[in-house]
């Protein structure tokens, strides 16, 4: 079992390794994005083979990276979900560049009266992601007691 942390990158991707250092973190999780934002990652070609380099380096665990909060893979408004789905295959790019093990993703919400049509998108959404993906893993988090929600139970 490793013990992890959420770390702030605001310094840049390679502020990660120190924030984890600081908090004894065995595995970490973080934004290349702003998580507030549509705002794609940024300028990750330039950086990311110094960040692999210096994450192998430093013997932490695995670095998971969170879908910024806005997306929402499952969302009846199409333009939405576009944004969606175009924001998480540029995040994708930069965890396979990044080396991270997995992209954690909300599993979305739709309209409290269609959740098959919501799942579908969903799982639509999913897939396009996970083919964009070359190394890392999409890992799925579920939104537990969320109104609409694709998956709020297990």
């Amino acid at each position: 079992m490793r013990i992890g942390a959420h770390v702030p990158t605001r310094g840049g991707i390679l502020s990660a390794i120190p924030a984890a250092r600081e908090r004894a973190a065995q595995a970490v999780q973080v934004f290349v994005s702003n998580p507030r934002a549509w705002a794609p990652p940024r300028a990750f070609e330039r950086d990311a083979e110094a960040f692999r380099e210096a994450w192998a380096a430093s013997g932490l665990g695995p670095l998971l990276v969170h879908a910024p909060y806005l997306v929402n893979v499952a969302s009846p408004n199409e333009d939405f979900l576009a944004r969606s789905r175009a924001l998480l295959a540029r995040t994708v790019r930069a965890c396979d560049a990044y080396g991270a093990l997995a992209l954690v993703v909300h599993a979305g919400a739709g309209g409290p009266q269609e959740p098959d049509a919501a799942r579908a998108r969903a799982a639509g959404v999913l897939r396009a992601v996970c083919e964009e993906a070359e190394e890392t893993t999409v890992a799925v988090e579920l939104m537990a007691g969320t109104a609409g929600a694709v998956a709020s139970t297990i």
